[in-house]
């Protein structure tokens, strides 16, 4: 029972370390290589949350470099893809789920792509900020081919 549990918690890690053992060295990407520190992904409803105070306290007085699509996302460029690229150059994903974050169109791309992203070299990548409103049940359980 306990090595299950140490197996079951401990998956991707393993995973890494056996790549390493048959010669397929998977290096993890560091931090400074990365272009953004977060890209923050987020609806209309908490623009202003997120691009004035979320914004200044994370970029303005701790010095991260932040991608809010509000002031960063190129005009005209299409967005599944933008998306893409932005999160394989962040170092952490931050997704604010709310009701109007659920309701837009791209709720369950966006949420897709997130989960593909967390990866060997970075299991812990996505960061969720949920709304203390938004009724999610919680034994809800996510799917992601590295799982």
């Amino acid at each position: 029972m306990l090595v299950s549990f140490v197996f079951v918690k401990n998956k991707l890690k393993i995973k890494l370390i056996l790549l390493r053992m048959i010669g397929r060295y998977v290096k993890a990407k560091k931090r400074e290589e990365f272009l953004y520190d977060l890209c923050v992904l987020y609806a209309d409803d908490v623009y202003q949350w997120v691009c004035h105070t979320l914004r200044d306290e994370l970029e303005v007085r701790r010095g991260l470099k932040l991608y809010l699509c509000d002031r960063d996302e190129v005009l005209g460029a299409d967005k599944p893809t933008e998306l893409y690229n932005t999160m394989d150059s962040s170092w952490k994903v931050v997704l604010i789920l709310t009701h109007g974050f659920l309701a837009s169109d791209f709720s369950s791309s966006t949420m897709s792509m997130c989960l593909s992203f967390i990866t060997l070299t970075t299991p812990n990548r996505l960061n969720l900020i949920v709304d203390v409103n938004l009724k999610i049940p919680t034994n809800i359980h996510f799917r992601s081919g590295v799982c």
